[in-house]
């Protein structure tokens, strides 16, 4: 899909706790969307660009494709009729990262803008955010622009940074381990910093030397985040490569010592 205008709409419209309580009750349906797609109260940013203005039959096809990727997931966890809560919340962002830059075919500009996310996440997907999360996390995941923690908009911004690695590298992180690089926008917003951390983190998944718990007790990811982010705040990265810096980085990691 080409990129696409979104609408923005301001969050005095968004009636979003009328909304939260429908998708709670269950009765958040597609004609709930509908009706709150058909509402005249969003606006489209002003632009020079020829891209044209997403429709309502565009977001309702987004809205498909993020369902239809809620179903898989549930289903890849289901064993004996028994749904693994857990397993496909995790399937589900696995999922929507590979696919989210062309489920959501925004320009930087537009993606970095708070009104467009909130009108995706509230008037079109807010069952499915709050079956991933849950009400009592709605202003970081819901709305506004938390870039580390938005239910949708983090997957967006993860996947363009690591498309933008030298290495190609297929991510299997978990949330906690996104968010050890996210969450520190030292780190994150520079695509080679970014991605050279995120491979350590690829890298050293489930590979703890002999020694390791013996010598520490925290886990070996908070451990080593410290020390990148001594780095960072001490030396300057720009110059570096991603593998250079990924050279850096691992030997920083506690599993890189020697245990003998």
């Amino acid at each position: 899909m080409n990129e696409l205008h979104f609408r923005t709409v301001t969050s005095s419209k968004l009636n979003l706790e009328s909304l939260i309580e429908l998708a709670v009750s269950g009765s958040y349906s597609d004609q709930t969307v509908l009706d709150q797609l058909n509402l005249n109260d969003f606006a489209y940013f002003p632009g020079e660009d020829p891209y044209p203005k997403i429709t309502t039959d565009q977001y309702l096809k987004i809205r498909t494709s993020i369902t239809n990727i809620q179903i898989e997931a549930i289903q890849t966890a289901t064993n004996r009729g028994q749904v693994n809560e857990m397993a496909a919340r995790a399937h589900f962002d696995q999922l929507l990262y590979r696919d989210v830059r062309e489920i959501f075919p925004l320009t930087e500009y537009e993606a970095a803008q708070v009104g467009v996310w909130d009108y995706v996440t509230v008037r079109l997907l807010l069952d499915v955010a709050l079956w991933r999360f849950n009400t009592e996390v709605v202003r970081d995941r819901f709305i506004g622009l938390n870039r580390a923690r938005h239910v949708y908009a983090r997957w967006w911004f993860r996947r363009g940074i690591s498309d933008a690695s030298e290495s190609a590298p297929e991510y299997s992180l978990l949330e906690t381990e996104w968010e050890t690089v996210f969450e520190r926008p030292n780190l994150c917003w520079d695509p080679d910093v970014a991605n050279a951390c995120l491979r350590v983190i690829q890298d050293t998944k489930g590979k703890a030397p002999s020694g390791f718990k013996s010598r520490y007790s925290r886990p070996p990811n908070k451990i080593w985040i410290r020390k990148i982010i001594r780095l960072t705040s001490q030396s300057t990265l720009e110059a570096f490569s991603e593998d250079a810096l990924y050279d850096k980085f691992i030997a920083l990691h506690p599993y890189s010592e020697n245990y003998g």
